[in-house]
């Protein structure tokens, strides 16, 4: 992504992009901040409203397809996130993605440290799955990619069922 190419990609002179945005990691770390609130959003749309003493693997699973659809729709919009700068608007909007996520976790009666742990581990394991399948490199494709992706999220729900010690 350069100056150019966006401003061509944009209808506009080079001059003009920069009437919008210092630099090209500007135009970056804007979206990444974008698209880290348009996931917080999506993540938490999904499990708002589900009952908390309702399934808990049902609320995983959910909130893990809400992840993956999006990573699906906006893959590049998805990488700029990882590596955006730190800002303080990109931490307040990646912490309220993270409360989400947490509070589905808890309902696995984890104590808070188990719970960090269990989101660290929850976004590792979603982003490599996710991004295996945005590059092609997973060993199956459609229908049976769902039916990995279901797997996955189900042992890791087994797993918090049963967790390690902290």
């Amino acid at each position: 992504m350069t100056t150019i190419r966006v401003a061509q990609a944009l209808g506009v002179s080079q001059p003009a992009f920069y009437s919008h945005f210092r630099s090209i990691d500007a135009l970056r770390e804007a979206i990444a901040v974008y698209g880290s609130r348009e996931l917080s959003l999506r993540v938490r749309a999904a499990v708002e409203g589900l009952p908390v003493d309702g399934n808990r693997d049902d609320a995983l699973m959910t909130m893990a397809h809400a992840y993956r659809d999006y990573v699906r729709q906006f893959p590049n919009r998805y990488l700029l996130q990882l590596s955006a700068l730190r800002t303080e608007e990109y931490q307040t909007i990646t912490a309220q993605a993270a409360d989400a996520v947490r509070d589905v976790l808890r309902r696995y009666e984890l104590n808070e440290t188990q719970v960090r742990r269990a989101h660290a581990a929850f976004r590792a394991g979603v982003h490599g799955f996710t991004h295996l399948e945005a590059n092609a490199a997973t060993p199956t494709a459609g229908r049976a990619a769902d039916a990995d992706f279901d797997f996955f999220v189900a042992l890791f729900a087994a797993g918090l069922a049963r967790p390690p010690a902290s």
